[in-house]
């Protein structure tokens, strides 16, 4: 029975294609009481109208250059995250820690400390 109302709701023709109607004779829902499903008990909650600034869809947009622009604002504002910065193929430095923290601008590049073998000849050789 479900294959075959599947079978039906996915027929490409529209004029051969099940309609409500169909779908609701049809015998996988035989025993559906339609009446009773369309008297839905109204929700608790209502949520209030969304504001008027806010998208048609009533969600606001996602802009995410925005959200960037924000983040980067409020980093520069803050005097700069503490971000590891590159010291010779390895982040390190001063204090002995390991972590040598400061700044990261445009331009800046980072090493995570990961060393890369020699590259050597089939027979071994560098």
């Amino acid at each position: 029975l479900l294959r075959d109302l599947i079978a039906r709701l996915l027929e490409k023709d529209p004029e051969k294609r099940i309609g409500a109607r169909g779908v609701k004779a049809h015998p996988f829902f035989c025993g559906v009481d339609w009446d009773r499903i369309l008297q839905v008990a109204r929700p608790p909650f209502i949520p209030p109208p969304p504001p008027q600034d806010e998208g048609e869809d009533g969600d606001e947009a996602l802009d995410v250059e925005k959200v960037v622009r924000e983040v980067f604002a409020s980093n520069d504002a803050e005097g700069g995250k503490a971000w590891p910065v590159a010291d010779g193929g390895r982040v390190g430095g001063g204090d002995g820690d390991g972590m040598e923290t400061g700044s990261l601008s445009d331009g800046d590049a980072v090493s995570f400390g990961i060393e890369m073998p020699e590259k050597r000849d089939l027979r071994g050789e560098l």
